[in-house]
């Protein structure tokens, strides 16, 4: 093995990849090597990306800190900071959400389903609470979610066995909405998200029959 002076590394081939020396190896008449080293790209992305998350952290804060000084200065009688940051912090839950390469699609649609209904429901609370969120925006997130779980399955069927305990979730989630009505809430927007939520297993059962069944007994060890 030769070794580079410059680089102070031992080095298998008879250039150096770090400075391009040639390089001895007391065989004159060896040809010279090259040899493809890893190249390290993935690891300047990488820190491109931290160093991206830093500053939307340090913008998102910067920002926050500045709504709630303006608010209480300003002797506001109503408590518009709080929708601006609860606003804020959703987008910035969900830069972090949908730019993390460890998280798949299905978790990202279900993350972010958890990222907006708070902030739908603070907007209401903090505007009168006239009970729009419950009544149109949750139920309907509900649906949509269960929907896009659906459809991206159906599309990506390489990992369809993955997908059925988030589309059981999902559905789960959308037939939750029909105790909406039971503290005065509209009526028909819950049972379209229940009626949703059943219309997708149904479906799920019907058209892929053996291997919903087969991803139900792996989930539940049955």
């Amino acid at each position: 093995m030769s070794y580079c002076d410059n680089c102070k590394l031992e080095i298998k081939t008879n250039i150096c990849p770090l400075c391009l020396k040639k390089l001895n190896d007391n065989n004159d008449d060896k040809k010279i090597i090259y040899e493809e080293y890893h190249s390290y790209e993935w690891f300047y992305k990488l820190q491109k990306k931290i160093n991206a998350k830093k500053i939307v952290s340090l913008s998102s804060l910067a920002l926050i800190i500045s709504l709630i000084i303006v608010n209480i200065s300003t002797n506001s009688k109503y408590n518009w900071a709080v929708i601006s940051v609860i606003s804020i912090l959703s987008a910035y839950f969900t830069y972090l959400c949908f730019t993390a390469n460890s998280l798949y699609l299905r978790q990202k649609l279900l993350i972010e389903f958890f990222i907006l209904i708070p902030l739908i429901i603070v907007i209401d609370i903090f505007t009168g609470f006239h009970k729009w969120s419950f009544n149109y925006p949750v139920p309907f997130l509900a649906l949509g979610l269960d929907i896009a779980m659906f459809i991206i399955a159906v599309i990506d069927r390489k990992y369809f066995n993955e997908y059925v305990s988030y589309i059981i979730s999902s559905s789960f989630i959308s037939m939750l909405m029909i105790i909406l009505p039971l503290f005065n809430f509209v009526l028909w927007s819950s049972l379209s998200a229940f009626g949703g939520g059943i219309i997708i297993i149904l479906a799920m059962l019907i058209l892929f029959n053996n291997d919903f069944i087969s991803s139900m007994i792996k989930i539940f060890n049955l």
